[in-house]
Order: structure tokens, then sequence, then C-alpha cells
């Protein structure tokens, strides 16, 4: 069991650095669709050079998707839900997947 946990994992997506970096991500968070264009006189980047997301309903920014949504609700009482983390979620259905295949298999004493 365990030989195949460990090459299922390592046989996994092929992803290099750069795919991971935030320059080639999409913005997916549902931030995006509360937050605008920033003007020609507000800073692109924050001092540690992430990139700022403005509010569309005032001229708060924040590089922190979090700070965002805790603006949103607190200021504009726009309760903007978070969604599961993609890999978290892979992970937990590889679970349930081999949990259900070990007691298939009897693999698994009582706990």
């Amino acid at each position: 069991m365990t030989s195949e946990l460990d090459s299922s994992i390592a046989s996994g997506p092929n992803l290099s650095v750069e795919s991971l970096t935030t320059k080639n991500r999409k913005k997916t968070s549902p931030i995006v669709n509360f937050t605008r264009v920033r003007e020609e006189h507000e800073l692109e980047k924050d001092k540690n050079g992430r990139l700022l997301f403005y509010c569309s309903s005032c001229s708060y920014s924040s590089s922190v998707t979090t700070n965002i949504r805790a603006h949103l609700k607190s200021k504009h009482e726009i309760d903007v839900e978070t969604r599961q983390n993609r890999t978290k979620h892979e992970a937990q259905n590889r679970l349930i997947e081999y949990w259900n295949q070990a007691m298939e298999d009897n693999e698994i004493d009582e706990i």
C-alpha cells in the first residue's frame, strides 16, 4: 500500500517552478469580482513587490486577498465566499480513495 501511495504521488502532474509563480497564474480568487483596475497615479505593487488589489467601491488597496475580503465585509457589507484550496481538495480526495481501497482489501485494523 505504501509503495502505491509513494508512486502515485511521484507520478503526479509535472509542474515547473515557473508554472507556480504569480506572474503566470490567472487571478481566480472570487475577490477579483470586487476589485478594479488601478488608476494611473496608484501603485501597481506593494513594497514587497506583490500585486495590489484595489477595492471597486473605494480607494482601499492590499496585496493580501484575506485583507481585501475583510475590508469588503466590514466596510461595504459584502461577504465574499472563500473557495477550497485545489491542492487540499485533491489531497483529501486521494486520502478517501486510499482509505476506501484499504478497507476493501482488509488492510486496516480497527482503530
